[in-house]
């Protein structure tokens, strides 16, 4: 089962609900799935084939989105990197993952890498005529580093059976799952796992509406939250610590959020409080 095929599913079951809203535009599931599929008819036009590695730098938007759908669309691998790395730290990622092709996204303003072609894709270009590569479970989907807290960085095997199941294991939980009429907030960055698979992958696959942040900004945060009644929040602890020391913060800001995830690091009973 293709990655794609499962994040794009209310593509058809309802197509004009609002998928992602960044601070560009809002998109619907039926804008998204042609935009993904005109970003996999680009790459696939550039060479790119199934199981070939295509790098992806930016910050979450729309257009990220629409660039990593098309490369699972395609069969091939995408590799999620930190816009905010060094030069050095992509040199070496990038010989790591020996990608076919690398596509830069805004968020990055650092000169291109030399040595891996930069593919020029327009992510507003759109069509229905590239069908979905069919792939097995246990196909590489994500090629995703790690942070380096136990090492230097390594590029983790994520298969689209493994990210489907997590998306699927959640959605089974009746603490967790999401429902119709919520809304999600998307400023985890999506060079991360917790980011890609559940701030971006799990709101797709549940069709909510997700609103994406290209970066966390406590403050506009709080506006988002607030102006778009978001009610799913997927943070890390540094994230709910920046809040709680925003003065013009407090608990009619979050009225609407009805659940709140916190991941990656350990979240103190402090803070819990």
């Amino acid at each position: 089962m293709n990655l794609a095929s499962l994040f794009l599913a209310p593509a058809v079951a309802t197509p004009d609900r609002i998928a992602l809203t960044d601070a560009e535009c809002a998109v619907s599931y039926r804008d998204l799935a042609r935009r993904a599929g005109g970003v996999a008819e680009q790459l696939r036009d550039a060479g790119v084939g199934s199981g070939d590695r295509v790098a992806l730098i930016g910050s979450n938007s729309i257009g990220f989105a629409a660039s990593y759908l098309g490369v699972l669309w395609i069969g091939a691998i995408a590799v999620p990197l930190n816009p905010m790395a060094t030069p050095t730290e992509l040199a070496d990622q990038l010989a790591t993952v020996k990608p076919k092709a690398l596509v830069i996204l805004p968020g990055y303003t650092d000169a291109a890498p030399v040595g891996v072609p930069v593919v020029e894709i327009d992510t507003e270009r759109a069509t229905e005529n590239v069908p979905l590569a069919n792939v097995e479970n246990d196909e590489i989907a994500v090629l995703l580093f790690t942070s380096g807290t136990a090492g230097l960085p390594k590029a983790a095997k994520l298969s689209h059976g493994n990210l489907a199941a997590n998306v699927r294991a959640i959605q089974s939980s009746d603490a967790l799952a999401l429902h119709d009429g919520d809304i999600g907030f998307a400023a985890l960055p999506w060079f991360h796992i917790f980011g890609l698979n559940v701030g971006l992958g799990l709101g797709l696959a549940s069709g909510i509406p997700t609103v994406v942040a290209d970066a966390f900004d406590p403050a506009g945060a709080v506006d988002l939250i607030a102006e778009k009644g978001v009610t799913i929040l997927a943070v890390v602890p540094t994230m709910l610590r920046s809040w709680l020391e925003l003065s013009r913060a407090n608990a009619s800001t979050f009225r609407s959020v009805r659940l709140c995830v916190s991941g990656a690091a350990p979240l103190g009973t402090d803070l819990v409080h």
